[in-house]
C-alpha cells in the first residue's frame, strides 16, 4: 500500500490507492511456487509487478508460509475488522472457503522483516473471476484504510477446505 495518494476536497483526507493489475495465467500459476498446495492465485492487492522466472535458479526461489507479526492489525482484526471483511465478500457473492492472516514470503523478505502480513481468502476453484478479484481486494483495503491499516495485503487464491 505505498502508492498511496491523498486528496479530499471537502477537508476530509482520502487515501486512494492505485488499482492493482490482473494477474496474468503465468503469475495465476507460479505466485505461489514453494508452497506446498500451489495454489491459484486470483488477485492481489499489491501493486508490486510480479517477475516470471527467467532460468532455472529462478525457478528454485520459493515462497514460505508464516504467522502475521503485526500487533496493530491483529487487534483490529479481531475486533470487528473481520466481520467487515466476511460482510464484503458475502455482498460481492465471493464462494470463499477460507479467511487466514499470514505472511508469504521469500527468504530473504523473511530474513530483513519486509514481508508483509496478508488477508489471505481462499476461494472455491472457478467461481471468482480475476476483474471481480481485483474488485474484491480493493474493497477490503479499503476497510483496512478506515481502520488505519496502510501495511497489510491482501490476495486471494483458490482453495479446497477438508475438514477432518
Amino acid at each position: 500500500m505505498s502508492d498511496a495518494n491523498f486528496s479530499g476536497t471537502d477537508g476530509k483526507t482520502r487515501i486512494t490507492l492505485p488499482r492493482p493489475p490482473i494477474v496474468t495465467d503465468e503469475e495465476a500459476r507460479m505466485y505461489y511456487a514453494g508452497l506446498p498446495s500451489r495454489p491459484t492465485l486470483v488477485a492481489r492487492s499489491s501493486t508490486t509487478p510480479w517477475e516470471a522466472p527467467t532460468d532455472p535458479e529462478a525457478y528454485a526461489r520459493t515462497r514460505r508460509l508464516r504467522p502475521p507479526i503485526n500487533n496493530k492489525f491483529a487487534d483490529v482484526w479481531h475486533g470487528d475488522l473481520v466481520g467487515k471483511v466476511i460482510d464484503a465478500l458475502d455482498e460481492k457473492r465471493v464462494l470463499w472457503t477460507s479467511l487466514d492472516v499470514v505472511r508469504i514470503a521469500y527468504d530473504e523478505q523473511l530474513a530483513d522483516g519486509s514481508a508483509p502480513d496478508i488477508i489471505w481468502i481462499g476461494v472455491k476453484p472457478g467461481t471468482l473471476s480475476r476483474e471481480v478479484g481485483v474488485d474484491v481486494v480493493v474493497q477490503c483495503e479499503d476497510l483496512l484504510i478506515e481502520y488505519g491499516v496502510d501495511d497489510v495485503d491482501v490476495e486471494i487464491r483458490e482453495s479446497i477446505v477438508v475438514r477432518g
